[in-house]
């Protein structure tokens, strides 16, 4: 249907060219009739001037024999018809025409090819020919775009195109089948990219790696990897897979990880062969490339072992609950963390740092009250059982504890006045009673 459209704008074309060539053909014999009246009256205006200035001549060249003969006769000298006196008298000489001449010199005539070419209806007629030679290069091209391939066929239309028609027809290339699975090209990477970043699976100098001690994918014990997002698979060859921005996420820790790796097969089972990770806080921060983004690019040898994933390393499929499970435990944890930071930071001042109900105990037990200045204080949450015995050991009187898990130790060091009068600096420390906020004071020394 398009070819039959374009057709007849073609034809429809061909017709406009020749009711224009038509036209053109009208006025190229007015303009030549008028062409050939301006050529005869130049011609009689060109004749009429060369016949005036062919008398002129005429005249002119009379009149100057006439004056050469004036001239002749004028310097003869006259014949004595009496003996001439002896006088001693000369004879009167004539005075010698003086020839009348004209300083203009004499202007050429205009050509009449010129005047021709010149004319209003030679110029109309070169621009007629002009217009018809652009008018045919425009048929021309026309003709030679008709025999392109035609463009695909506009939205809504009835019948497909006939070269689309054909594109569709074609037979599609076969996509290209990997010796393994993309499923297993992902673990494949999510193991080499949790044994290079584990601190667990070097030998105990530290020196080098442990290949013993790799993670393997069903392993989520110890540091393992999540999976945010699978990112963008393609296949290289019949033996290796090419991903982009896979996401990975350290389970209990603030690491992402962006990988863009290929993964091929080998006889001891799969290898990384090239990869580029880049590692942040948080994603977005890879997203828009921020300055705290750091990037490294892998590729295999003998310091990365790690690229090089044996077959029983992802044999088997991640629990998917107990991987929950354990998602949940930590975004649990994770909560009561961000919990009681909040109470901590509550039970110190914005403006100085210090502990009020703190102070108020310390004041009490100095001499002069009023001479506290420069209080500054140290807090430390009592977290784990190391600094849990650590205070209980230093300010136990009898062996009984004095604080517990999630209570916060303060020291306060100050200056104040002592009995004598003199300044005299101090430290204080007490125990911030969680979760009620109670404030006790230890000792001051």
């Amino acid at each position: 249907m398009a070819r039959n459209t374009s057709d007849d704008n073609l034809s429809q074309l061909k017709d406009s060219a020749k009711i224009i060539g038509d036209q053109l053909k009208s006025s190229g014999r007015i303009i030549a009739g008028q062409i050939k009246s301006e050529a005869g009256r130049v011609y009689k205006d060109v004749s009429a001037r060369t016949s005036s200035n062919s008398r002129k001549l005429k005249h002119q060249h009379k009149s100057s024999k006439a004056a050469e003969a004036a001239r002749a006769t004028n310097n003869k000298a006259p014949q004595p018809t009496a003996p001439a006196r002896a006088t001693g008298n000369k004879a009167p000489q004539p005075a010698a025409a003086t020839p009348v001449t004209s300083n203009k010199a004499p202007q050429p005539a205009e050509s009449p090819m010129k005047r021709l070419v010149s004319s209003p209806p030679a110029r109309a007629l070169l621009f007629a020919a002009a217009a018809s030679a652009l008018l045919l290069c425009f048929v021309f091209i026309q003709s030679c775009r008709h025999e392109e391939p035609e463009s695909a066929p506009a939205a809504g239309s009835s019948e497909p195109h006939q070269m689309q028609s054909e594109k569709e027809n074609a037979p599609e290339s076969e996509p290209i089948s990997v010796s393994f699975s993309q499923d297993t090209a992902l673990r494949a990477v999510v193991v080499a990219i949790t044994n290079c970043y584990a601190t667990d699976v070097f030998t105990d100098d530290g020196s080098t790696y442990d290949t013993t001690r790799f993670h393997s994918y069903a392993d989520i014990s110890g540091f393992y990897l999540t999976v945010e997002d699978k990112g963008s698979w393609s296949t290289i060859d019949e033996s290796s897979w090419h991903v982009q921005k896979l996401k990975l996420k350290n389970h209990n820790g603030p690491l992402c990880y962006q990988v863009d790796a290929d993964i091929a097969q080998d006889n001891q089972g799969y290898v990384i062969t090239q990869a580029t990770v880049s590692y942040a806080t948080t994603f977005d921060a890879i997203d828009e490339k921020d300055t705290s983004v750091a990037t490294e690019k892998l590729t295999p040898n003998d310091n990365r072992p790690y690229l090089s994933v044996a077959s029983n390393l992802i044999a088997q499929e991640r629990d998917a609950a107990a991987e929950q499970a354990q998602v949940s435990t930590v975004e649990s944890a994770r909560a009561e963390e961000a919990e009681y930071e909040e109470w901590v930071a509550a039970q110190f001042s914005l403006w100085d740092g210090n502990n009020d109900a703190f102070i108020d105990l310390v004041k009490a037990q100095l001499n002069d009250s009023r001479s506290l200045r420069d209080a500054e204080t140290s807090p430390v949450p009592i977290r784990d059982q190391e600094t849990l015995d650590t205070v209980n050991s230093s300010f136990s009187q009898d062996g009984s504890p004095v604080a517990n898990m999630n209570d916060i130790y303060v020291a306060m060091s100050f200056s104040a006045k002592n009995a004598l009068g003199g300044r005299v600096k101090s430290q204080a420390h007490g125990i911030i009673r969680y979760p009620s906020g109670e404030v006790e004071l230890l000792a001051i020394a």
